[in-house]
């Protein structure tokens, strides 16, 4: 049964392959962009947050046009986070420039050795966020990945190769921890049975 329009996520009843098989169809035949192209997945072209905004909007569901607004937005709900996320939740004050963010990010995460998902909270269809470096932003939020199941993830960030791309969700998180990029939370925009 699915809703041509999603207004919570208790109102999005659907399979969760729908969205998760949206993204595998384009696997590989984008362009990464984060300019005014952004949205024309039919030609090419896509950022992270763009292709997930893309796969959701065919279910019906809204989650929000960039990763500042999917990590907030009220059509999806928290199902796993980083413990004691505050301290790196600074939009403002603080450091300077995007130099005071990392360097704020780096030093929280070193104490904490690049935090991963739990994997018995995440379902197919669930959207994993990840620090940037943009201070203005709600958790210094940066990227977004799929979980797509099984340890694995998909998402648009290869430059210069055509995506999306499946990763190994362990292997990633300590990749991109290691060029000072951290997993913040997991957010879920459909209700999974």
């Amino acid at each position: 049964m699915k809703k041509s329009k999603c207004e919570a996520v208790a109102d999005c009843v659907m399979p969760a392959e729908d969205i998760v098989g949206k993204i595998l169809s384009v696997r590989g035949k984008l362009r990464y962009t984060q300019g005014v192209r952004r949205d024309d997945i039919e030609d090419g072209y896509a950022d992270c947050s763009s292709l997930m905004r893309w796969a959701y909007k065919g279910a019906g569901i809204d989650i929000g046009e960039d990763t500042a607004a999917q990590i907030v937005s009220r059509a999806g709900v928290d199902v796993d986070c980083v413990q004691d996320y505050r301290c790196i939740q600074i939009n403002g004050g603080g450091k300077k420039g995007t130099a005071g963010v990392r360097a704020l990010c780096r030093t929280f995460f070193r104490r904490t050795r690049f935090p991963m998902p739990d994997l018995a909270h995440l379902k197919p269809g669930d959207l994993l966020f990840f620090t940037g470096g943009d201070k203005s932003r709600p958790f210094c939020v940066g990227h977004v990945e799929m979980y797509l199941g099984g340890g694995k993830i998909i998402g648009q960030n290869d430059r210069p190769y055509r995506g999306p791309t499946v990763k190994d969700m362990k292997a990633y998180i300590d990749e991109i921890g290691q060029r000072g990029h951290f997993y913040i939370k997991t957010r879920r925009f459909i209700n999974i049975y």
